[in-house]
């Protein structure tokens, strides 16, 4: 393409030079035609401008006068045609100067079709990547901050109270073997929110970097949340809640691999559990994501909220949703549910061990198949929604 606007460059610079050179040809051979007529019609030489011209002919001679005003006259119609010409091309030169300089805002005004329209367009597109690129760089490094920034907080913490009862017990600052078994016993419990924070972290950033490749297999989703909320019976009964499966009426296939996505569903029901404790309940609806109602007829609006929910791509999708009657969450917390090392309350979550990352890397998994997810919360419940493609 480089190759093509060069040429079309000097074609359109030998064109300017030819018609330069026809113009003037014609101009000097008007000039020679208009003087001889002038000479005919006056010999007597009273016009002053018919004795200048005689004088100058006596004088130089007509050929190098021919020769000078027709390199004047060249000059000048070759400069006046190619001016507009070489002043776009300059405008292109000092536009790349400014973007090569860090002015990424610069554009080149240039709406014309031909090649150097085309050369400014791929200019002004070029600096808008360049700045996008940039953009994206500026956020890759300001999200690699806010990670060793979140990290060195969350593992600080246990951290410090491992080592602050470990001085204790180090110390002999304990009363008796009751209290010193007391030490152990919370240096051992920050010791294992410490490792599952550790272990989220590697997991997230095996996830979100792509990394980790996917042994993706067919799916059915039915009997899939069916094992998964059997697992769970006994950490659902210690925490007094009932966990009711609704499968849909047709096989729901969807290719996947089973180990993330179990982690998926192993998260987002966990915090069911979790945060949803009071409501005594967590339902499982599983179906095709458009056109089915929900099948809780307790609830009359459940239908009118899943006729309402966009369809966010054209492929069919299977639809899993999670749904708890605990507290709601704050609609201005909605946005960031997915964000890492975020906490809709910070000090409950630790108390409960979590680390921040749980819904990060779901949304990364999810994201890893394709698959979209969202929460919704009011005052009678809070669902998280995972559509995979079938």
């Amino acid at each position: 393409m480089m190759t093509r606007m060069l040429q079309t460059f000097l074609w359109k610079l030998l064109l300017r030079f030819a018609l330069s050179l026809a113009a003037m040809a014609a101009l000097v051979w008007l000039g020679y035609f208009l003087s001889g007529l002038l000479l005919r019609y006056n010999p007597s030489r009273s016009f002053p401008i018919t004795r200048l011209l005689v004088a100058a002919i006596n004088g130089i001679g007509s050929l190098p006068i021919m020769l000078a005003a027709g390199t004047a006259l060249f000059l000048g119609l070759f400069f006046w045609m190619s001016r507009r010409f070489l002043q776009r091309f300059d405008a292109i030169t000092d536009g790349l100067q400014q973007i090569a300089g860090g002015d990424l805002a610069h554009r080149i005004e240039d709406d014309s079709a031909d090649e150097l329209g085309a050369v400014s367009r791929s200019v002004n597109e070029m600096a808008r990547r360049l700045a996008i690129a940039q953009q994206e760089e500026r956020s890759a490094a300001q999200a690699k901050n806010d990670l060793i920034t979140g990290v060195s907080h969350d593992l600080r913490t246990p951290l410090t109270s491992i080592l602050g009862f470990l001085e204790y017990i180090q110390k002999d600052r304990y009363r008796d073997e009751l209290e010193l078994r007391q030490y152990v016993d919370i240096a051992y419990d920050k010791a294992l929110v410490l490792r599952k924070l550790i272990d989220d972290l590697f997991e997230y950033t095996r996830v979100a970097g792509g990394s980790m490749p996917l042994q993706a297999e067919p799916v059915d989703l039915n009997p899939f949340l069916r094992q998964l909320a059997d697992e769970y019976e006994p950490l659902l009964e210690e925490a007094g809640m009932a966990c009711r499966v609704h499968p849909s009426g047709q096989p729901l296939l969807v290719q996947a691999d089973p180990e993330l996505l179990l982690r998926v569903f192993e998260n987002l029901l966990t915090n069911a559990i979790r945060y949803g404790a009071s409501g005594g309940a967590v339902d499982i609806y599983v179906r095709p994501a458009a056109g089915s109602a929900s099948p809780d007829e307790e609830e009359a609006d459940a239908a009118a909220d899943q006729a309402a929910m966009p369809n966010e791509t054209a492929a069919p999708m299977a639809e899993v949703v999670f749904r708890n009657y605990g507290e709601p969450i704050p609609p201005s917390h909605l946005p960031r549910l997915f964000d890492r090392f975020y906490r809709v309350d910070a000090s409950r979550s630790r108390q409960t061990g979590g680390s921040g990352l749980g819904l990060a890397i779901v949304k990364s998994i999810v994201d890893l198949h394709g698959g979209v997810i969202e929460a919704a919360s009011s005052k009678r419940r809070t669902e998280f929604i995972v559509r995979l493609p079938l």
